[in-house]
This record gives structure tokens, C-alpha cells and sequence, in this order.
């Protein structure tokens, strides 16, 4: 993770999106439907990825079906 990621984490700013929780999926859903997320994103940007709003239909995809999550070429 990058400090600025880090960072975010520990001072409670950002999280990471889980698709399990309905919350985080209420939330990612009314972006789809509004384009705008209201107040500031809400979650950090996870490697591989370099979109917020494609991890989030990636990982809520691959939680839907079953699919484990990449891992980030640099940890292969």
C-alpha cells in the first residue's frame, strides 16, 4: 500500500470497499445511479486497479460470482 493509502486508513478518511456490506453496496449503487458520490469518495483506491468506480464493479462482480480478486503483477 502507498503511505497517502496508509494514511487514509488510519485516520479513519477512506476505506476499503467491501461488497459484502450492504452499506458499501447502497452506496455504490446510488453513485451508478447518480454519477456523483455526494461527499468525498469514500474508498481508497486498491492495486491493481487504477479506477475507483471500475474496482468497485470488479470486486462486487467477483464477489457475486465467486471469483477470487487479482493480485497486483508487482506481488506475483
Amino acid at each position: 500500500m502507498t503511505i497517502l493509502t496508509n494514511y487514509q486508513l488510519m485516520q479513519n478518511q477512506k476505506r476499503k470497499f467491501d461488497p459484502k456490506s450492504e452499506k458499501d453496496v447502497k452506496i455504490f449503487k446510488s453513485f451508478l445511479a447518480t454519477n456523483k458520490w455526494g461527499s468525498p469518495c469514500p474508498f481508497i483506491l486498491e492495486e491493481p486497479h487504477t479506477i475507483i468506480p471500475e474496482m468497485l464493479k470488479d470486486k462486487y462482480l467477483r464477489s457475486q460470482f465467486g471469483i477470487p480478486e487479482p493480485t497486483a503483477e508487482i506481488f506475483k
